[in-house]
């Protein structure tokens, strides 16, 4: 993994936050600027389904094990749509999303996210492994990858499992290991290989139909199961498979890596990279063991907001931050940029953050 350098605009109360907490804040994603942001896929994934869901499971029915179990399966979709599952996982899996850019002195990103604030030019590798440091449990994942910037609300390719870094408590790579444990079959080598948006669906749909005939053979569910309990069943299923079928639980998972970069190009001049984290489960109360709340100033009025903070190792955390650009605006300080640079300096040294290299931004602006 060759390293990287990454930008985080930021207010000076954000920076302070940061310096003094030595941690960073990743906000709920439907607290998010953007109100589309991790919803987009949604949207996209639920037009592949519409009106198509019962012609085609009928073809993955009549195409594989599932003849015998025909009617029962139907029936249970007509109750618990896969539309349904997936506002279930939505519902219940929360993302929290961090945003870098890879441009540190942009200026469009001065005016939306850093006016009269600091870029923090961090490096990515070092703050992946502080970032793992904090991982406890099983279902605690995170990546760092770059937005995926759809066009006019499609998208016909998606990243193959191969190119996603899906980072857990004990694995780098989780996708494309447990995917590589299974490559002899059919479907787990297309995603390994493969990045159509179609024939993701397809497998992922005919995973849910498999997960359905299981929990009905087990009678755990049945025809008069309500939808939360088809979608609870659903998804412990494959929390128990085993580790030769990891790959159908990370079906579910990069589903909602998908739903966590994919946003509308509206926003492709930001250049963004963002960490997400997230818990792979459903139980509500573990899944906000660790969320936080602060207060989110916004044009229309303050807001309380789900966050989780990553608080790292101080003096790990402390190497990750390489250098602060100070905004366009801020040249125009009345005390006089030698003075204002000197105080950030000393501020930092303060805080025991040592030989930052501390510069202001290569544009000029008046407000």
């Amino acid at each position: 993994m060759s390293n990287s350098y990454l930008y985080h605009y930021t207010s000076v109360e954000g920076f302070k936050n940061i310096i003094e907490s030595h941690s960073l804040r990743l906000t709920e994603s439907n607290f998010l600027n953007d109100p589309q942001d991790c919803k987009l896929f949604e949207y996209i994934l639920k037009n592949n389904i519409k009106d198509n869901e019962n012609k085609t499971a009928q073809e993955i029915i009549d195409s594989c094990k599932l003849k015998e179990n025909k009617d029962e399966i139907l029936k249970i979709i007509s109750n618990c749509s896969f539309e349904d599952y997936i506002d279930y996982l939505y519902k219940h899996i929360k993302l929290y999303v961090m945003s870098f850019s890879k441009d540190g002195d942009d200026l469009s990103m001065w005016n939306y996210y850093g006016k009269g604030g600091l870029s923090l030019k961090i490096s990515k590798n070092e703050l992946i492994n502080e970032i793992k440091k904090l991982l406890k449990d099983e279902n605690e994942y995170f990546i760092f990858e770059e937005v995926i910037y759809s066009n006019n609300d499609t998208i016909d390719k998606v990243p193959n499992f191969d190119s996603i870094e899906l980072y857990s408590k004990d694995e780098d790579y989780v996708l494309k290991s447990n995917i590589e444990n299974e490559a002899k079959n059919e479907d787990a080598k297309y995603l390994l290989d493969n990045n159509e948006l179609k024939k993701f669906y397809y497998i992922f749909y005919k995973s849910y139909l498999f997960s359905i005939n299981y929990v009905l053979s087990k009678d755990v569910i049945s025809f008069d199961s309500n939808q939360e309990s088809i979608c609870k069943a659903v998804f412990n299923s494959i929390l128990e498979l085993p580790e030769s079928m990891l790959w159908k639980r990370n079906l579910s998972i990069y589903m909602i890596l998908l739903t966590a970069l994919i946003k509308s190009n509206s926003y492709e001049s930001e250049k963004e990279v963002r960490i997400v984290y997230f818990k792979h489960s459903i139980d509500d109360e573990c899944n906000d063991k660790n969320v936080d709340f602060f207060v989110k100033h916004t044009p229309s009025g303050d807001l309380l907001s789900p966050c989780i903070y990553l608080k790292e190792d101080i003096n790990g955390f402390k190497d990750t931050l390489k250098e602060l650009i100070i905004s366009p605006v801020s040249k125009n300080l009345t005390i006089g940029q030698d003075v204002y640079k000197d105080t950030l300096i000393r501020y930092l040294l303060h805080n025991g953050y040592k030989n930052k290299k501390v510069k202001y931004s290569k544009h000029s602006i008046r407000w």
